[in-house]
């Protein structure tokens, strides 16, 4: 008697609908997106919500995802859409974007190049990033004025370890 394999039954990619992404991406905590000739043609709730555009305003004829990107980024982003372009694939990037309000907002961009309608589009994952960002420039500073004020102290510091190995001290 064979022995038979427990194998996980994983549905095809194919079998994954239109209404089934949308169902998924609506649900998203992140930003979805696709862009067909450099045009948005796809945006989730979530990219009207942090991003302050309607859909219809993404989807206009007259409206260029550029306009969204901080100008130190722009360089980044053209250079990913044009590899993509290209028929490669991008790593993830870090980047800055400007809300419908002005405020910049950063973000970890992950993007796959698809199929739609035989033409090449990008189908894009945003996760805003900016109070992480804000939370670890904070940690930072916190921890320079903490080596500051440990660097200018009058007094030795010592730290040692259990075993009496010496694991900070200060320049006193």
């Amino acid at each position: 008697m064979k022995d038979k394999k427990k194998t996980k039954h994983t549905p095809d990619a194919s079998s994954l609908d239109e209404s089934m992404f949308r169902i998924m991406a609506e649900k998203s905590p992140n930003m979805i997106f696709v862009n067909k000739g450099g045009r948005v043609i796809y945006a989730n709730e979530k990219c009207e919500e942090i991003m302050g555009y309607s859909r219809e305003e993404f989807y206009s004829p007259g409206f260029s995802f550029l306009s969204i990107i901080a100008p130190e980024s722009l360089k980044l982003v053209k250079d990913n859409f044009l590899k993509h372009m290209k028929g490669d694939e991008v790593p993830p990037s870090t980047y800055s974007l400007i809300t419908k309000d002005g405020r910049k907002i950063d973000v970890i961009n992950s993007t796959s190049l698809i199929s739609l309608d035989n033409e090449k589009a990008i189908l894009g994952i945003l996760t805003d990033i900016t109070e992480q960002k804000k939370v670890e420039d904070e940690l930072r500073k916190s921890r320079e004025h903490y080596q500051l004020l440990l660097d200018i102290s009058p007094d030795a510091i010592v730290e040692t370890g259990t075993d009496g190995k010496i694991l900070f001290c200060n320049q006193r």
